[in-house]
């Protein structure tokens, strides 16, 4: 993990990997666990997060190739190259 996020409610924990993944979690029913709710490959490390205040839109910033946009709630995202 390179780099996390949590969301101003506290439901929603983002993620970013070395390896290129950007992942969402959410409290699991015990404490202290989380669930994985999904993510997106975005083929390069992921070096910062932020996610929106209720946990719906995540943001990666992609190394060496730009930014990650991910609609948390229908799993869909894009990664827009060229920006940086």
């Amino acid at each position: 993990v390179t780099a996390v996020a949590v969301s101003a409610d506290g439901k929603t924990l983002l993620l970013g990997t070395a390896g290129g993944t950007l992942a969402a979690c959410e409290p699991a029913e015990r404490a202290g666990l989380w669930d994985h709710r999904g993510g997106i490959n975005c083929g390069a490390p992921i070096r910062r997060v932020a996610v929106s205040p209720d946990g719906r839109l995540a943001a990666g910033l992609v190394q060496d190739r730009g930014l990650a946009v991910w609609d948390v709630v229908a799993n869909e995202g894009k990664v827009y190259e060229d920006l940086l």
